[in-house]
Order: structure tokens, then sequence, then C-alpha cells
């Protein structure tokens, strides 16, 4: 504190002190005094401290899941600031969710209802989901009608959506430039060009 009226005479003090409303939490509390001496008539103008939220840094991490499974439980570390004894973590991570979000692809891991409480400034950097194609690998799938003679291709098919994807390791490419696929599992893939329609068997790896 400081006087800022008056001055205390020759090596007379004031006893007693200052103190403040009790509490930890954010907000403000008012200081109050118990400063005395007979020989003064002391006059306190009051003050105010001010607890704000302690900031912390909370980093979703990154989790891969295959197509048809259910999402794992989303973890994170806590990278900046320290929780103060006897706070936790309340609440979970998320994902976006939008009608196409269940299909191979990268999704953001958001905060959602992870908290630290009122008294921490909680900064989230978000991690991500992948979400990697479901191999089926039980049976030897045959596809019909593509125009290369003699064609045997080794290739690994993917569930998806409502069509069964299937991805060439190699070769046949081109003989499959707007190639169309009906649906079923497996598809159908009908080539768009060629003229000599021949089996094309496709084992799965």
């Amino acid at each position: 504190y400081q006087i800022t009226t008056g001055a205390l005479v020759g090596s007379d003090t004031l006893s007693g002190g200052l103190t403040r409303v009790s509490g930890e939490n954010v907000g403000t509390y008012a200081i109050s005094s118990s400063l005395t001496n007979t020989n003064y008539s002391i006059i306190y103008i009051g003050a105010d401290i001010t607890i704000s939220a302690k900031p912390i840094t909370v980093t979703g991490d990154d989790h891969i899941k295959v197509y048809g499974d259910p999402d794992p439980e989303f973890t994170y570390q806590l990278t900046s600031g320290t929780l103060e004894s006897g706070d936790t973590f309340t609440g979970l991570l998320t994902r976006e969710v939008t009608a196409f979000s269940e299909f191979p692809n990268t999704y953001i891991i958001t905060q959602g209802t992870l908290t630290a409480g009122s008294n921490y400034n909680l900064t989230y950097k978000h991690g991500g989901i992948r979400i990697i194609p479901a191999a089926v690998v039980s049976t030897t799938q045959v596809v019909t009608n593509v125009t290369t003679a003699g064609a045997v291709l080794n290739g690994t098919i993917y569930e998806g959506g409502d069509y069964t994807n299937i991805f060439f390791e190699y070769g046949l490419a081109s003989d499959l430039t707007g190639a169309t696929s009906t649906a079923g599992s497996p598809s159908l893939i009908q080539p768009g060009s060629g003229t000599t329609p021949v089996s094309l068997t496709l084992t799965s790896l």
C-alpha cells in the first residue's frame, strides 16, 4: 500500500495489514485493511485483486481407423501449461460430422465438450482422424466384359458406400478409361472403349 495523503511522524509505524476476501477461482476479490495507529485517523481507500483464467494448450492426437469400424476414443495431450492440484479435464473430443464423414478421408477432431473449467483459458489444437478403405480379402471376385484379351489382374477390392471400389495395382488403367460401375458387391466394371469382351479375374490381396 501507499500513504497518499499525510505522513507518519518520526519513527511512527502502522500495525496490522491488508487482507482479501478468500477464494482462488477466477474473479475479483476486495482487499480490506486492518492498518491502525491510535495517533492517526486512517482513511483506507479500498482496492481489488483480480484472478484471471490460467492459459493452457491441449493438442488432439491423430488417429487412423478402417472404414466401417467405430471411432476410437479421441485422446489428447496437455502441451502447454499445467493444471493446479485437484483440477481435471472433463468432456470429450469429437469430430466433424457430415453426410460424407464416414467415407475414406481425413477429418478434423474438434474440441467438443472438453474443458478444464472456467479457471482455465484453454487453447485447443486439433488432431485428425484418417479413415482408410476396408480391404475385402475373403473371396476372389470375377469381373466380366473387360476388353483386353486374356487379361488377368491382381488388385485390391475395397468396400465403400453403395459401390465396391476397385483400385488396380498395375495394368489396364487405359483400358478402363470412361468405365462405369453398377451397384452390387462386387460392382461390375464396364469399359468405356474396346472391341473384344473377355473375362478378367480380379483377385483380392
